[in-house]
């Protein structure tokens, strides 16, 4: 209703000038004599028109203004989304993080759990000396470098460590140097049969062979992270990738 009245004022006036234009511009130029009131009504109409000049000027300053103040508000607008989509990206990231330790603690747990029943069952083959049980230490050797390519696995993904693989490879190399037996095979004869099969694995079964080959033959300054580094470089999940424990945070030998 508001807006109708105003426009209905503003068709009024502009009909009321118009009129008054056409009947000053009649007298004007009419070569009989001009009425008083015609220099009078050209005083009133120069002064409207000056004054609609000013309100035009001042409407464009006013609509820029506007135009200025809806541009500052978008723009901080858009800064508050970019802030909130950071603050959202940051509660994800350490969110993902705290999952990613989760598993790489129950993972290691996990390799650190099967060394135990391994343990075990060596013992239990060294009480059968003399006694020719091939199914008994035959599957513990399978175990045992199916527990060792499991590892390497996990540390390919990104859930255990260098520092941890790095521990369990030194007991590896400790192993082969001392060609360790359980039943009639030893350390070595054993890895000779596990590479013949997990060299023709084509996803990560050559460079774990390549791995152990090299950890076992390695006898100069070069250590084993720096080995493990050259075949396989760590992969971290995420940047900083978080508790990535190392062998001083949770002892134990695995396996």
């Amino acid at each position: 209703m508001r807006r109708t009245l105003t426009f209905a004022l503003a068709l009024a006036v502009g009909v009321l000038l118009i009129a008054a234009g056409a009947v000053y511009s009649l007298y004007s130029t009419s070569p009989t004599v001009k009425p008083v009131w015609v220099d009078y009504a050209d005083v009133v109409l120069r002064i409207i028109l000056t004054v609609i000049g000013i309100l035009i000027t001042a409407t464009g300053v006013w609509v820029s203004r506007r135009s200025y103040d809806l541009s500052q508000s978008n723009y901080e607008l858009a800064r508050s989304n970019l802030a909130l989509n950071q603050l959202n990206y940051d509660l994800f990231s350490q969110q993902a993080r705290i999952t990613i330790a989760n598993k790489s603690i129950d993972i290691i747990l996990h390799c650190d759990g099967q060394f135990h029943p391994l343990r075990e069952e060596e013992k239990k083959i060294a009480t059968e000396q003399g006694v020719d049980v091939p199914a008994s230490w035959s599957r513990y050797w399978e175990r045992f470098w199916e527990v060792q390519f499991a590892q390497f696995d996990f540390y390919r993904q990104g859930f255990i460590g260098l520092d941890r693989l790095t521990m369990w490879l030194a007991f590896r190399r400790e192993d082969f140097g001392i060609d360790r037996k359980v039943g009639p095979m030893s350390y070595r004869a054993a890895w000779d049969r596990a590479k013949a099969y997990y060299s023709t694995l084509e996803e990560i079964g050559p460079d774990f062979v390549r791995l152990f080959d090299t950890v076992h033959k390695e006898r100069g300054g070069r250590g084993i992270r720096e080995i493990i580094r050259a075949i396989s470089p760590p992969k971290d999940l995420m940047p900083n990738h978080p508790l990535q424990l190392t062998a001083t945070q949770s002892g134990g030998r695995a396996v």
